[in-house]
Formats: C-alpha cells, sequence, structure tokens
C-alpha cells in the first residue's frame, strides 16, 4: 500500500513495549509546513502528558506538501478528531517501531519520496 500525497493524517496506537501503563500513538501528518504546526500542536495539546516525543520530518516529491511523524508515549487512549483536524484521517496499521533492516521514518520515506 502507498500512502497518498494529499493532505491527510494517518495515525495508529499501540500498547508501549516499554511501560504496560502507557499507550504509544503514532502520527503523520501531510500537509503544508504552516499547517503541520497547527495539527501537532493540537494532538499534543489534547493527547497531554506525553512522553518521549519523536520527530521525523521530510518533503514529499513533487509535491508543495512536507509531512512530519510523531510517536510519543502517554496515559490518553482516545482522540477527539472534532477538535483536531476536519480533513481526511486514516488509522494505518504500518505505522509502528520495526525492528531490523527497515526502520519506521524509512518505511514512510520509501512510501512518499
Amino acid at each position: 500500500m502507498t500512502i497518498p500525497k494529499e493532505a491527510h493524517i494517518r495515525w495508529n496506537i499501540r500498547q508501549s513495549e516499554d511501560n504496560p501503563e502507557l499507550i504509544k500513538w503514532f502520527f503523520l501528518i501531510i500537509n503544508y509546513q504552516r499547517e503541520i504546526e497547527t495539527y501537532q500542536s493540537r494532538i499534543l495539546e489534547h493527547l497531554q502528558m506525553i512522553d518521549e516525543l519523536r520527530e521525523f520530518r521530510g518533503k514529499i516529491k513533487d509535491s508543495n506538501l512536507e509531512y512530519n511523524l510523531l510517536t510519543f508515549n502517554t496515559r490518553k487512549g482516545e482522540i477527539n478528531w472534532s477538535e483536531i483536524y476536519n480533513g481526511k484521517i486514516r488509522k494505518d496499521a504500518n505505522l509502528y517501531e520495526r525492528k531490523g533492516k527497515l526502520s519506521l521514518e524509512d518505511y514512510i520515506a520509501e512510501q512518499l519520496g
């Protein structure tokens, strides 16, 4: 499956491997940079009390769009999308930390170019 090169947010959620009391969130925000910052702020504010925030940014080939991949742990396991983003949103089971050769960042870069 290839990730479409259009403005949208993809997400996934898993149990934290390090701490069973925490949830690990994955977000891939594809949009213009100023919009990415807005949606990222809303996500972080909504889920609060985050731990181990990681970011990976890049530009989408042959497009004016950029992407930002966020991963972090939190105790909060639900998100109210109406407070964050009104565009296309898709849960993506392929957004997760990988062990071995292909990292999550490599997967995103490969999918988006």
